[in-house]
Protein backbone atom coordinates (compact mmCIF):
# COMPACT_ATOMS: atom_id res chain seq x y z
CA UNK A 1 0.00 0.00 0.00
CA UNK A 2 2.85 2.31 0.90
CA UNK A 3 4.50 1.51 -2.59
CA UNK A 4 1.21 2.61 -4.21
CA UNK A 5 0.72 6.05 -2.51
CA UNK A 6 4.83 6.66 -3.74
CA UNK A 7 4.33 5.52 -7.05
CA UNK A 8 0.95 7.83 -7.00
CA UNK A 9 2.78 10.47 -5.55
CA UNK A 10 5.71 10.35 -7.95
CA UNK A 11 3.49 10.48 -11.13
CA UNK A 12 1.34 13.33 -9.60
CA UNK A 13 4.29 15.35 -9.46
CA UNK A 14 6.07 14.29 -13.12
CA UNK A 15 2.58 14.60 -14.23
CA UNK A 16 2.51 18.53 -12.88
CA UNK A 17 5.68 18.88 -14.00
CA UNK A 18 5.50 18.63 -17.15
CA UNK A 19 2.26 21.32 -17.27
CA UNK A 20 4.34 23.73 -15.61
CA UNK A 21 3.13 25.25 -11.62
CA UNK A 22 6.49 24.25 -10.30
CA UNK A 23 5.91 25.49 -6.54
CA UNK A 24 2.05 24.29 -7.00
CA UNK A 25 3.11 20.91 -7.34
CA UNK A 26 6.03 20.79 -4.79
CA UNK A 27 3.50 21.65 -1.96
CA UNK A 28 0.93 19.29 -3.60
CA UNK A 29 3.17 16.45 -3.84
CA UNK A 30 4.04 17.34 0.01
CA UNK A 31 0.37 17.44 0.91
CA UNK A 32 -0.14 13.87 -1.01
CA UNK A 33 2.65 12.50 1.26
CA UNK A 34 1.08 13.96 4.17
CA UNK A 35 -2.33 12.78 3.67
CA UNK A 36 -0.49 8.96 2.58
CA UNK A 37 1.15 9.18 6.04
CA UNK A 38 -2.01 10.23 8.45
CA UNK A 39 -3.53 7.19 6.27
CA UNK A 40 -1.17 4.92 7.04
CA UNK A 41 -1.05 5.99 10.89
CA UNK A 42 -5.09 5.54 11.10
CA UNK A 43 -4.88 2.47 9.45
CA UNK A 44 -1.66 1.04 12.02
CA UNK A 45 -3.90 2.57 15.19
CA UNK A 46 -6.92 0.31 13.98
CA UNK A 47 -4.95 -2.75 13.24
CA UNK A 48 -3.59 -2.32 16.68
CA UNK A 49 -6.83 -1.58 18.05
CA UNK A 50 -8.30 -5.11 16.80
CA UNK A 51 -5.43 -6.81 18.12
CA UNK A 52 -6.30 -5.63 21.49
CA UNK A 53 -9.64 -6.21 21.20
CA UNK A 54 -8.79 -10.36 20.41
CA UNK A 55 -6.22 -10.20 22.92
CA UNK A 56 -9.09 -8.93 25.47
CA UNK A 57 -11.65 -11.73 24.15
CA UNK A 58 -9.21 -14.42 24.78
CA UNK A 59 -8.03 -13.35 28.11
CA UNK A 60 -11.94 -12.94 28.75
CA UNK A 61 -12.62 -16.58 27.48
CA UNK A 62 -9.70 -18.00 29.15
CA UNK A 63 -10.60 -16.28 32.64
CA UNK A 64 -13.74 -18.08 32.48
CA UNK A 65 -13.44 -20.90 31.24
CA UNK A 66 -11.25 -21.24 34.27
CA UNK A 67 -13.82 -20.53 36.47
CA UNK A 68 -16.48 -23.34 34.59
CA UNK A 69 -13.63 -25.58 35.62
CA UNK A 70 -13.09 -24.50 39.03
CA UNK A 71 -17.04 -24.63 39.80
CA UNK A 72 -17.50 -27.89 37.82
CA UNK A 73 -14.56 -29.38 40.08
CA UNK A 74 -16.15 -28.05 43.17
CA UNK A 75 -19.39 -29.23 42.37
CA UNK A 76 -17.57 -33.05 41.82
CA UNK A 77 -15.73 -32.68 45.07
CA UNK A 78 -18.83 -31.67 47.16
CA UNK A 79 -20.48 -34.77 45.69
CA UNK A 80 -17.73 -37.10 46.49
CA UNK A 81 -17.58 -35.58 50.02
CA UNK A 82 -21.92 -36.41 50.70
CA UNK A 83 -21.28 -39.31 49.05
CA UNK A 84 -23.62 -39.46 46.27
CA UNK A 85 -20.95 -40.29 44.08
CA UNK A 86 -18.17 -42.67 44.12
CA UNK A 87 -14.37 -41.17 44.11
CA UNK A 88 -13.01 -42.38 40.62
CA UNK A 89 -10.24 -44.72 41.24
CA UNK A 90 -6.67 -43.93 39.86
CA UNK A 91 -5.42 -45.51 37.15
CA UNK A 92 -2.86 -47.56 37.86
CA UNK A 93 1.00 -46.67 35.56
CA UNK A 94 1.57 -49.61 33.04
CA UNK A 95 4.78 -51.81 34.31
CA UNK A 96 8.04 -50.78 33.11
CA UNK A 97 9.17 -53.31 30.34
CA UNK A 98 12.85 -54.97 31.41
CA UNK A 99 15.32 -54.80 29.06
CA UNK A 100 16.38 -58.14 27.04
CA UNK A 101 16.68 -61.19 28.44
CA UNK A 102 19.88 -62.73 29.34
CA UNK A 103 20.44 -66.36 28.05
Amino acid sequence: MKKIFAFVAVAGMVALASCGGAEDTAKKAQDSIRKADSVKKVQNTADSLKMADSINAATAKAAQDKKDDSMKMAAHNDSVAKKLIKEPKAEKEPKAEKGPKKK
